[in-house]
Parts: structure tokens; C-alpha cells; sequence
């Protein structure tokens, strides 16, 4: 009996804790990739015709451009067109996200009322791009019979943005956009948790068999429930502390980020340059500090919400079988 009740303990630590918090460390990484990558970009030359002109074919240059979706050529070629000159982006070679529609037209653009998030895309999924949505391309560029192509290698993938807005506010709204709501639920969450509640019914049922102890039997039932528990009430208040308190930390880390980049002074506006750095790194320092603090209590506030639940259904439990 205390062989399966531990076996139990194991599995839920390991699909329920374990890995999904490893997969959460590496899409906060894989963000945080993203944004250094997107700054970066910024610092290209753009593109313009005189790249195509006075360079012969097989030239490759590190560009920026931004446009309006064209047509898409093929399966995998999106033609942008911007104001100097018109270019292709091999799509299956691609990083592509999306920013969802703008949600405010006000000016500077209102980051925290429209509190947006990034989309991943494959590119087979682009055929139904209308004609004219903006595109931001950023990567390497090859010429082609005189015209540029934005093609890469599996390794250094050209960083595509396809969005509905303005184009001076792409950069603001990337960088606030590019991570995660919750880390937690990233892609190794679903098939951990799934896991998860086979490996402890298994051990529940093994322990639901005679002779029947019921404290082992209703903690292991607890543990196989525990990835939902702290959305029953009462644990569903200390939730919603947690939400809170989760997405304000979420948005402090977007700002600490823009006053690190430069993009945002620490008055609120935008910015770019030097003008836009100064009182940056304290501005930025505070953010990152309250985020942090947040976070920490978000995480008490969790677990306090797991704890009293966890500890209320093992009443439950094992009133029912006893």
C-alpha cells in the first residue's frame, strides 16, 4: 500500500511539477529568444532598390523590410510590397507570428488596454492571408534574378510579423506581446498532465482494492485530482490572487523591456535613441523587482489555493470510502 501511494507521489510530482515547469523555463527562453532577435532585426538596414541594383545575384545582406502582403506564389512564396520595392519571403524557411487585431487607435498606442499576445504560425497555414494585412520581414535576403528574397536555413530562419496596425507601432507592440500568459500551460503541459492522471489512477486503483486503507487511497485520489482542485472553491479565491497578480507581473516584465530597449520612456511615452534611455535602467530595475515580487506572491497564492483544497479532498475522499 505505501509502495503505490508513494509511486502515486512520484508520478504527480514529476508530470504535474516537474515537467511542465521545465517546459515553462523553456518557453519563457524561447520568448525571450524571440525579443532579442526582434530588437536586433530593428538595427538592419532596410531594405530598398539599390540593394537589388548594385548587387549581383547570389549576394546575401542582413535587411529589414516592411509592407503589404501581395500574393501568395506557389506554396510557400509571399510577395510584400513595400514603399521602395517589392520583395519575396520563402515562407517554409520562416519564423512567422501574428499580432491580433489592434484594439486601440489611441496615440501613443495603448499597450496595457489592449494587453495582446503573439501567435505562432506554421506557414501551410498562410492561404488564407488577405491581400494588404502588414508584414514585417527581417532576416537574410538573397538576390534572385535581380529581386530580393527572404530566405534562410533551419538554423538562421528569417523573423516574420503579420499584423493589422500601424507600422511605428510594431515595435512597442512586439515586444509587449512576445511571451507567454502563463508559462505553465505550454506544449509538454497537455501530454505531462495526461500522464499524470493515468500514472496516479493506476496507483489509486491499486490502492482502492482490499484491504482497503482509506487515508493512503484519499491522498492518492487527491494528488490525481490536483491540477484541478485549486479551481473549486474555497482554493478558487486564492485563484483569482493569483491571475492578478500573474498578469501584473506579466505586464511589468513588458515594460521593464521597453525601458530596456529604448522604446518607451520612463514617463510612458515612446521613444527611440539615447533621449528614450535616460532614467531607463532604474525605471527598468523597479520594474523588474515588482514583477518579481508579484510573481513570488502569485506562487504563494497557488499554492495556498492547491494546499486547502488538496487538504479538503482528502476529507472528502476518505469520508466517502471509509
Amino acid at each position: 500500500m505505501l509502495r503505490s501511494l508513494i509511486l502515486g507521489a512520484v508520478a504527480a510530482l514529476l508530470f504535474y511539477g516537474v515537467l511542465p515547469i521545465a517546459g515553462a523555463f523553456a518557453a519563457r527562453a524561447g520568448w525571450r529568444a524571440f525579443r532579442r532577435r526582434f530588437l536586433a532585426s530593428l538595427e538592419y538596414p532596410p531594405l530598398v532598390l539599390g540593394d537589388c541594383l548594385r548587387n549581383p545575384d547570389g549576394t546575401v545582406l542582413d535587411r529589414r523590410h516592411t509592407g503589404a502582403a501581395e500574393v501568395l506564389q506557389g506554396e510557400d512564396r509571399l510577395w510584400v510590397r513595400g514603399e521602395d520595392v517589392t520583395a519575396a519571403i520563402r515562407l517554409k524557411d520562416a519564423r512567422i507570428y501574428f499580432l491580433p487585431a489592434a484594439r486601440t487607435p489611441q496615440e501613443p498606442y495603448d499597450l496595457e488596454a489592449a494587453d495582446e499576445s503573439l501567435r505562432t504560425a506554421s506557414w501551410s497555414r498562410l492561404s488564407g492571408l488577405l491581400e494588404g494585412a502588414r508584414v514585417y520581414a527581417a532576416g537574410r535576403v538573397r538576390i534572385e534574378g535581380g529581386l530580393p528574397v527572404f530566405q534562410g536555413t533551419p538554423s538562421e530562419r528569417p523573423l516574420i510579423l503579420i499584423h493589422d496596425g500601424r507600422d511605428r507601432d510594431l515595435p512597442r507592440r512586439a515586444l509587449w506581446a512576445g511571451r507567454h500568459r502563463n508559462e505553465y500551460w505550454n506544449p509538454v503541459t497537455l501530454v505531462s498532465l495526461t500522464a499524470g492522471f493515468l500514472s496516479t489512477g493506476a496507483a489509486l486503483y491499486d490502492l482502492l482494492r482490499p484491504p482497503l486503507l482509506s487515508l493512503p487511497a484519499a491522498l492518492t485520489a487527491a494528488l490525481a485530482l490536483s491540477p484541478v482542485l485549486p479551481f473549486l472553491p474555497p482554493g478558487l479565491a486564492f485563484l483569482s490572487v493569483y491571475r492578478r497578480l500573474w498578469a501584473r507581473a506579466r505586464r511589468l516584465r513588458a515594460r521593464r523591456d521597453l525601458l530596456r530597449s529604448g522604446l518607451e520612456t520612463p514617463s510612458g511615452s515612446s521613444g527611440a535613441g539615447g533621449n528614450a534611455r535616460s532614467g531607463g535602467p532604474d525605471a527598468a530595475a523597479d520594474c523588474e523587482s515588482r514583477a518579481r515580487r508579484d510573481e513570488i506572491r502569485a506562487g504563494l497564492s497557488l499554492g495556498a489555493a492547491l494546499l486547502l483544497n488538496f487538504l479538503l479532498a482528502v476529507f472528502a475522499v476518505r469520508g466517502i470510502i471509509r
